[in-house]
């Protein structure tokens, strides 16, 4: 067994006494801190919600455009393609894919110069040429081959964008 230092006891109990003193002194500045930071923790759970319902409404409101984005290029009564600077389409809409008696998917990464008949290549390369040289507008005429071996006239109207790496063409029947 241990014997208890007496000098120890003796100092330990002002010491214990102190130290209560202490904490119920600290207590109110502990309790404060906690009360702040609780307060700061659901101001910024207000926030975060408020955010939430923001950015839901935000992604309801790209949703929405995109979907009329969608009805308006897609269901357009004229051919539309997006051709990058090398004439290859990169995206149709359904009377450009209708118009050609092609499905999109056979459309999408091959040359638009592909369904340009072969008396028309001149003026359609020229008429390219010239679009993304001048990054402006152009306007031509051209005969294209459908799919079967048949031949229609379309007016073809394009413009360049994104510094002339794609371009936005119009075709007319």
């Amino acid at each position: 067994m241990k014997k208890s230092d007496p000098l120890k006891a003796g100092r330990r109990s002002p010491a214990e006494e102190k130290l209560g003193k202490q904490k119920k002194e600290a207590q109110p500045v502990i309790e404060a801190d906690i009360q702040r930071l609780v307060h700061e923790l659901k101001a910024r759970q207000i926030q975060l919600e408020e955010q939430n319902q923001e950015l839901a409404q935000a992604r309801a409101d790209t949703e929405e455009a995109y979907r009329q984005y969608t009805d308006l290029y897609d269901f357009a009564p004229v051919c539309y393609f997006t051709l990058s600077h090398d004439g290859t389409v990169r995206n149709v809409n359904l009377a450009g894919m209708i118009l050609l008696s092609v499905e999109r998917g056979k459309l999408i990464n091959h040359r638009l110069g592909l369904f340009v008949s072969t008396e028309s290549r001149p003026a359609f390369n020229a008429f390219f040429e010239k679009l993304l040289w001048d990054a402006g507008k152009e306007t031509c005429e051209l005969r294209l081959e459908k799919k079967g071996d048949e031949l229609l006239w379309v007016r073809l109207e394009a413009t360049c964008f994104e510094n002339g790496n794609m371009c936005r063409a119009l075709l007319i029947d």
